[in-house]
């Protein structure tokens, strides 16, 4: 007996995969600042919609051979990953090729690892602990979007045994039963296990809603009898609320402080479930431009994250031609996969070949740590940080004296921060010059009571933070009065901690709450010391990685230069806008209240009119990270807020 065609599945399969392809497209051009488009920041949801559809369809087809005494657990392993994993290898092996050439060796390396995690159906783990599906540097990660597959199939793998168990223990309403109450407790497992709105890429949190397509079908039958059987009108009615339902969320969805709860999902669960119980025979969703789109959905879902992430890594941008040569590409990409990979049948030994010859190509890139050819295109430069003499030490922490020390020099300058003051060392030490105790000691901020006593540990111990303030305060016992003390940190480095003693997420309202405790912290002691003058050197930007890759390049020797958007490489915004402002603000207030304190503006000397700053500068790079001074950008700065007062 030939299957039902549902018209409405493949509609809603259509709407699913714009709103991703939309999503992911303008999430990419915001967070590299060339649009600012935030109608369809809830995209994301199409993903919840081909849960729910394939959880109905694979149900669909199990209960139907199930009742044909037809269904055998082989074969269907067989067909699901026949279909799934040839027109994946493709992608594989372009993110491989392409990769070589545009991506970062860094990039390179984890794109190999991806494909690793991706072919063994883990990727969505690998993902969860490497920043998550949110996170600013996700247009690093050219495979992200394979999460999605990999919960998939790991579904495929449980599903049937769980249906093939359970139908051999209950029969009729106790079968339905059973599936109602599994779905039920793992609503419950998501609920618990999401609670941290962190759960947006883990099985636990997702699974549920695949089992609840599943559980749509199940009941489905009786829903059919009970209402739209007697009522066809109703059908038209519900889906239209259904599939109006479906596209508001879409439009209107948002993340709960940019995190994933399960409550996100449940109105786009639920409006795509109304969508499927209508089953509408003449389904307003009929449509041919909707069937194509719906019917090579899974092909346009994974080539679109890739080539969008690679484009915009260099500088892609909204003008006319580069949109045409995208959606030409794209397309190109998609037919042939859809016609050559999708609807073509391939043996087992060709998927297991395939499956050998990424894997080793993998190992290979891994073996040698992603060098590929932009290895050799990018800038390095050779440290050279002379030993001082030792002034104070307490452990292994030394404060040193540095500078002019032969004629025995007592400095009337003190230096001391973290790797922010550890990036001026070439500049200070090589430079500059001149005599000045330095002590800087990696992620420590500890100019008080409060960070000092924090017990969580990030990059450092609670026993460092005791040594550095403890230093702190022995060197600014031992200086004269009119004495200089220099203070440069990343101002925001010690959140992490602060937030998990407090066992809180970091949120607007906490870094301002951190904010507060730092000034009472540097007050602690600048208020005893009226006879010295301390300068606080400002929260520095930070970048984003493509950012920084990109100003470090020599793009003239590149052979693709001319697709190069070079602006993205000179000028940029500070990605951490919002709590950089919060903490620098608070600094300045703080010094304008306090007459021997000074507040200096790291960036200053960085901004531009158009209100960006410049990351290269006579054609070197000033970032070697997303918040660290090259050499060169440690002297170009150093000279600027250092040299007067210093001299």
């Amino acid at each position: 007996m030939a299957r039902e065609i549902r018209h409405d599945i493949d509609g809603l399969k259509a709407i699913a995969i714009i709103a991703i392809v939309l999503y992911h497209f303008f999430d990419l051009l915001n967070l590299s600042h060339v649009t600012n488009v935030s109608l369809f920041n809830g995209g994301f949801l199409g993903v919840d919609v081909f849960f729910v559809v394939s959880g109905f369809l694979i149900t669909s087809g199990i209960i139907y051979k199930l009742k044909t005494d037809s269904f055998k657990l082989i074969d269907f392993y067989k067909r699901r990953f026949l279909r799934i994993l040839p027109p994946l290898f493709p992608v594989c092996l372009f993110s491989l090729i392409a990769g070589y050439f545009f991506l970062f060796p860094e990039v390179y390396l984890e794109t190999a690892k991806e494909i690793i995690n991706t072919l063994i159906f883990t990727g969505n783990f690998r993902f969860a602990n490497s920043g998550g599906y949110f996170s600013m540097d996700s247009s690093d990660k050219v495979l992200l979007h394979t999460w999605y597959l990999c919960i998939t199939i790991q579904f495929y793998l449980l599903f049937p045994i769980i249906i093939l168990l359970l139908s051999k223990l209950f029969k009729g309403i106790l079968f339905s039963l059973s599936i109602f109450i599994i779905t039920a407790a793992l609503i419950v497992l998501s609920t618990y296990c999401s609670v941290n709105g962190n759960g947006y890429l883990l099985t636990q949190c997702r699974i549920w809603e695949l089992f609840f397509g599943g559980s749509v079908f199940i009941a489905n039958n009786k829903i059919q009898e009970l209402i739209f059987n007697k009522r066809s009108y109703l059908r038209v009615i519900c889906e239209i609320i259904g599939v109006i339902a479906v596209t508001v969320s879409i439009f209107t969805g948002t993340l709960t402080d940019g995190s994933w709860y399960l409550s996100t999902s449940v109105f786009t669960v639920i409006s795509t479930s109304l969508v499927l119980l209508s089953n509408n025979p003449k389904s307003i969703l009929k449509n041919g431009a909707l069937s194509v789109l719906g019917k090579s959905s899974y092909s346009i879902y994974l080539w679109h994250w890739p080539i969008l992430a690679i484009a915009v890594k260099w500088g892609f941008d909204t003008r006319f031609i580069c949109i045409i040569s995208l959606i030409i590409l794209l397309y190109t990409l998609v037919y042939l996969s859809y016609n050559f990979f999708e609807k073509k049948s391939y043996s087992i030994k060709t998927i297991i070949c395939c499956h050998l010859i990424v894997f080793v190509t993998c190992f290979g890139i891994k073996a040698i740590k992603g060098n590929n050819y932009l290895s050799e295109h990018i800038y390095t430069e050779e440290v050279d940080i002379k030993l001082g003499k030792p002034f104070i030490q307490r452990g292994n922490d030394t404060v040193f004296i540095y500078g002019d020390t032969k004629e025995n020099k007592v400095p009337h300058v003190f230096l001391i921060g973290d790797s922010h003051l550890g990036h001026f060392s070439h500049y200070l030490i090589n430079v500059l010059n001149k005599p000045v105790y330095l002590y800087g000691k990696p992620a420590v901020l500890s100019y008080g009571p409060v960070m000092s006593e924090m017990k969580s540990e990030y990059n450092c111990t609670y026993e460092d933070r005791q040594t550095y303030f403890e230093l702190y305060k022995d060197v600014l016992s031992k200086l004269a009065d009119g004495d200089k003390v220099i203070l440069s940190n990343r101002w925001d480095v010690q959140t992490i901690p602060y937030s998990r003693d407090r066992n809180k997420k970091i949120t607007t309202e906490l870094v301002k709450k951190y904010t507060k405790d730092l000034i009472s912290d540097l007050d602690f002691l600048i208020s005893k010391y009226r006879n010295l003058h301390f300068y606080i050197i400002g929260q520095g930007i930070i970048l984003k990685k493509d950012v920084v890759n990109c100003s470090t390049v020599n793009i003239q020797d590149l052979f693709f230069k001319g697709i190069i958007n070079e602006e993205k490489c000179i000028k940029t915004t500070d990605s951490n806008e919002l709590y950089n402002r919060i903490i620098n603000e608070a600094l300045i207030e703080y010094a304008n209240n306090n007459d021997n304190v000074t507040f200096i503006d790291r960036d200053k000397p960085l901004r531009t009119e158009d209100g960006l700053y410049e990351v290269r500068i006579q054609d070197k790079p000033i970032f070697t990270d997303d918040n660290h001074l090259t050499i060169f950008g440690g002297i170009y700065i150093g000279e600027k807020i250092f040299s007067d007062i210093i001299k």
